[in-house]
């Protein structure tokens, strides 16, 4: 019983070591919008402050016995760059030479030689007719 043509591909590439490894890159680009968060909490104390970190902004205020908090994030853009190795077979194209084709000269020649020797026994049949 035969293989797989799989099978049988995967055996010569390994026989004439044809496989190689390829590097795709897969690139994406993802886009962040901004965000504004609400927290509240219970407290005991009264105050108000504001924060800015990388473009985050955090605003906040105690009132009565609670802190309300705003959270802000920037927006963003996020570039993923990820490689991706992928085992490959290489293909081999082989051209034929473009030489003589001795295969059909002597082929041309030979039914050349057949058409010779049928016109000339038919021109004996015919000289012998009249």
């Amino acid at each position: 019983m035969g293989c797989s043509p799989q099978q049988r591909i995967a055996r010569i590439a390994e026989k004439y070591n044809l496989k190689t490894w390829e590097t795709l890159v897969y690139k994406d680009t993802v886009y962040i919008p901004s965000k504004t968060y609400t927290f509240e909490a219970q407290l005991d104390t009264l105050g108000f402050f504001y924060q800015e970190k990388d473009g985050n902004e955090v605003v906040g205020k105690v009132k009565d016995n609670f802190v309300y908090v705003n959270l802000t994030t920037k927006p963003d853009t996020v570039y993923i760059e990820k490689p991706i190795n992928i085992e490959t077979i290489k293909v081999q194209t082989i051209q034929k030479s473009k030489g003589i084709r001795w295969g059909k000269i002597i082929g041309v020649c030979i039914a050349f030689g057949f058409l010779l020797i049928s016109g000339k026994y038919f021109l004996r049949i015919l000289k012998s007719k009249v």
